[in-house]
């Protein structure tokens, strides 16, 4: 028996274009998922009376536990570019969350730290992002318990290999329909 649920969901589906486009999509339906997952979170803090975006927490998260590192390290921790932890940090800066301090060692460098401010407030969102990370994960056990082993597996295959590499090689490489036409081309048949 078909119910009104399914025919809801079904339509869905079909209406989902990028659903739609497959693997051709593969990053598009990651950063939607991204969005998703940030929206909410960001109404759960709104809802809890903070004043914080999700784009901040990696940032945040690790001056927080590991203490003060430039941008540099900020970068290199997370595996993601210099330019997008200078983005969080002039975020962070300007709502008096970090302080920028010159390294003991070389006084060249800067050094990200959090502000009593910070300090406070990442206290008082601990709670959350515990429970954030309880719900996450009961929800990936429910769904879909190997996807954070199967994700790490994605990242290392790309550190391996990028996808710009991956996809240069396929389409360098002659394929039969290339053959083909090459073959008619010598022979003068079109």
């Amino acid at each position: 028996m078909t119910t009104v649920g399914s025919i809801c969901k079904a339509l869905q589906n079909m209406n989902d274009f990028i659903k739609r486009k497959g693997h051709a999509a593969f990053g598009t339906r990651l950063r939607r998922l991204s969005e998703r997952m940030d929206r909410d979170v960001r109404e759960l803090y709104r809802a809890h009376g903070f004043d914080f975006e999700p784009s901040w927490f990696p940032v945040f998260a690790a001056l927080s536990e590991l203490g003060a590192m430039s941008v540099g390290e900020l970068a290199a921790h997370m595996r993601i570019t210099h330019a997008a932890v200078s983005q969080i940090r002039g975020r962070l800066l300007k709502d008096g969350l970090v302080r920028v301090r010159a390294d003991a060692a070389d006084h060249r460098r800067q050094m990200l730290q959090l502000t009593e401010r910070g300090e406070a407030l990442a206290e008082r969102l601990r709670p959350l992002w515990r429970t954030i990370a309880e719900v996450t994960e009961a929800l990936n056990q429910q769904v879909s318990p190997k996807l954070l082993a199967e994700l790490s597996a994605f990242e290392g295959a790309l550190d391996q290999r990028s996808l710009f590499v991956r996809v240069n090689e396929a389409v360098s490489r002659p394929t039969e329909t290339k053959i083909r036409k090459l073959k008619r081309k010598s022979h003068g048949v079109r």
